[in-house]
């Protein structure tokens, strides 16, 4: 028998976490960037509710973009961990099979040989 085509692709996970830890450095980087951004209320001639309202967007932002890099971290995680767990899966699945198909052979074979 050919079970050839019963396989698990985790590839496919694997570059999914990836991706996501991609967007993850992504959104690292521009909260890195957002911290370095400064505003100096005295720019503004006296005028403090622009500056505060720009430092409050600023750091809504950051926290965003911590979130965002920890989510998919999350992500990242949790398929390697599906990609591992079905490649241990397969291998169990492919040992039952391989001792399934080699017992009936070994019964076919006594049955054969009694006739």
């Amino acid at each position: 028998m050919n079970f050839s085509s019963l396989g698990y692709e985790s590839e496919g996970y694997r570059d999914a976490g990836r991706g996501s830890l991609d967007s993850s450095d992504a959104a690292e980087s521009s909260g890195r960037y957002l911290r370095m951004a400064e505003v100096n209320p005295g720019s503004y001639a006296g005028a403090t509710e622009f500056p505060a309202a720009v430092i409050a967007t600023r750091e809504k932002h950051i926290r965003g973009v911590g979130m965002a890099a920890e989510g998919r971290e999350n992500m990242a995680g949790a398929d390697f961990t599906v990609a591992d767990e079905g490649d241990e899966l397969e291998i169990d699945t492919n040992a039952t099979i391989n001792g399934v198909v080699i017992n009936t052979v070994s019964a076919d074979s006594s049955v054969a040989d009694a006739i």
